[in-house]
């Protein structure tokens, strides 16, 4: 939104007062937005506590396993309806149960066919739902989680992204 873009939120809430926080920020900074509220699940909250500047500790209020098919149906439904507004889908994975692999594979399908470029920035060690992604953004250490190389030079990042590569993303 600061760079200027016209930014659409699809995601899953839960039903407390983190999501009322949420919706309330996406309205501040005018962000269209679609969260599917589960009362079973907790809107992710990341506290930080500091001192003297420095990051003491952080605890988080969260859920992780995957969201309800029912969820990933209302997503799904949603997306194909607005799908032809967007140049580019881009799915942060944090592993907390939302991008499913059955979700993102058929967010990749969806965006297909209509020549929209997918950019993830993935979470896990299998990369195999990532599949028909446009770009991977792994940070250094997801890159070694996923394809258990410890990158320390060029040769490493090389042999790193030649299984990244592998998976035919």
């Amino acid at each position: 939104v600061s760079l200027g873009a016209k930014v659409t939120v699809i995601s899953v809430i839960g039903e407390d007062e983190t999501a009322d926080e949420l919706t309330k920020m996406l309205h501040k900074i005018d962000v269209k937005h679609y969260l599917i509220c589960d009362e079973n699940r907790k809107t992710t909250k990341k506290s930080r506590i500091i001192a003297s500047n420095q990051q003491v500790v952080r605890y988080d209020k969260e859920s992780t396993e995957d969201i309800s098919q029912e969820s990933e149906k209302i997503i799904i439904t949603q997306l194909f309806k607005i799908i032809h507004q967007f140049d580019i889908v881009l799915l942060s994975d944090y592993g907390k149960g939302v991008l499913t692999k059955s979700l993102v594979e058929k967010i990749i399908f969806a965006t297909s066919g209509a020549d929209i470029k997918v950019l993830i920035d993935p979470k896990g060690n299998d990369y195999s739902k990532y599949i028909g992604a446009y770009l991977l953004t792994p940070n250094k250490s997801e890159a070694c989680e996923a394809t258990k190389v410890n990158i320390c030079d060029d040769e490493t990042l090389k042999e790193a992204l030649k299984n990244i590569y592998s998976i035919k993303i």
